[in-house]
């Protein structure tokens, strides 16, 4: 069966409505639109045998489009949990990637909350999965919206503890 190449899902994620806390409002918006679970960063909270990746800090500013994207490289589907954090999360979300399969998250700049920019209207982000396998591959690319031009792409790097 020859392989067929799979084109990315891209999937607009949504900035959660007020009427709670900051993170009471983000995490009830995402899980009811998504039915996902909820993830975190410590270690504590992993499956075993799942692999942890992620990635530092970027910047983004008015104008621009975070995407977190994912790649199944190997030959069985594997389960993702992804999530996009500023303290606090600002999106999360779960799927399964069959082989060869791929899918981008887009987080753009006016989805996330106002008072979450800094001075110079910039907001610190940072990218984290958790996978059932370890053949995935992953980045975290900054473009801009109107010229669709990127201005950098990080690789997630597998966190070991």
């Amino acid at each position: 069966m020859p392989h067929q190449e799979s084109k990315p899902t891209p999937v607009r994620l949504q900035r959660a409505k007020s009427g709670y806390t900051k993170d009471q409002a983000l995490f009830t918006s995402i899980r009811s639109r998504t039915g996902i679970i909820e993830i975190g960063h410590d270690d504590s909270q992993a499956t075993v045998g799942w692999s942890a990746w992620g990635t530092g800090t970027v910047g983004i500013t008015k104008g621009e489009t975070l995407s977190l994207c994912t790649v199944n490289v190997g030959s069985i589907p594997t389960i993702v949990l992804c999530g996009i954090w500023s303290n606090p999360r600002l999106v999360q979300d779960s799927f399964t990637l069959q082989p060869g399969e791929s899918k981008c998250c887009l987080l753009p700049a006016e989805d996330i909350a106002k008072q979450l920019f800094d001075d110079d209207s910039r907001v610190q982000v940072r990218a984290f999965i958790k996978t059932s396998t370890r053949m995935i591959k992953a980045n975290l690319e900054v473009f801009d919206n109107r010229t669709k031009r990127t201005s950098i792409v990080l690789p997630l790097q597998e966190l070991k503890g």
